[in-house]
């Protein structure tokens, strides 16, 4: 029994070459998209693990106001993140007369307001915000 090379079936080597690296570059794609899905996904919890550092530290930098409204800076430690703070701008107006509503009395002159500009630096990275305060 004779088989000619035109009734042979199967892979020659050339295809089974070409097949396994179009295979191992598939595998290689796929193992750097799920690298890169890693670091994404690491670098954006620890974007929101500061964001919400900050709210706390912004909340301790306002109580340090509120207790001590002569400070223009400042620093200190929330968890595992270092920071310092300054007052960076004072903007100041007095308030419209009226109904002042903690007293229930009607007034004059207004109160004197305050909106702070504060520049915080947490871990080397710079945020700002604004404290309303008034006399």
């Amino acid at each position: 029994m004779r088989i000619s090379l035109r009734s042979a079936k199967g892979f020659t080597l050339i295809e089974v070459l070409i097949a396994s690296v179009i295979l191992f570059m598939a595998i290689a794609l796929v193992s750097m998209a799920y690298k890169s899905g890693i670091r994404a996904e690491m670098a954006a919890e620890k974007h929101v693990f500061r964001a919400v550092a900050l709210g706390f530290i912004e909340a301790a930098i306002k109580e340090e106001l509120r207790a001590s409204p002569s400070n223009t800076s400042g620093e200190g430690r929330w968890s595992r993140f270092e920071y310092s703070w300054k007052v960076v701008d004072v903007k100041e107006k007095w308030s419209k007369a009226g109904l002042d509503y903690e007293s229930n009395t009607q007034v004059q002159f207004g109160r004197k307001v305050f909106l702070q500009y504060i520049s915080v630096e947490i871990n080397e990275v710079e945020y700002e915000f604004t404290h309303l305060t008034w006399v």
